[in-house]
């Protein structure tokens, strides 16, 4: 019982080799839309990031509304 399970699933697994072989003969078919996707997804991570520099260069002022430090209140009121 046991060895002729053992048998079957070996047979199995080899049938399994033979159909992954045969996969990956085959071309990818979205190859063409894969590249263009992943082009696009390059520009908009570029923009993203261009965004966050701008972001960052704009944090040094205090929004409005924003708390300004007391020191900062001091040197203003002089």
């Amino acid at each position: 019982g046991s060895l002729q399970a053992e048998q079957n699933s070996l047979e199995e697994t080899k049938a399994q080799l033979e159909n992954a072989r045969t996969e990956l003969a085959t071309p990818f078919a979205r190859e063409e839309e894969l590249a263009e996707k992943t082009a696009r997804l390059k520009e908009l991570n570029i923009l993203l990031n261009m965004d966050e520099k701008d972001k960052t260069l704009m944090d040094d002022t205090p929004d409005e509304g924003e708390d300004v430090p007391a020191r900062r209140v001091a040197e203003l009121a002089r």
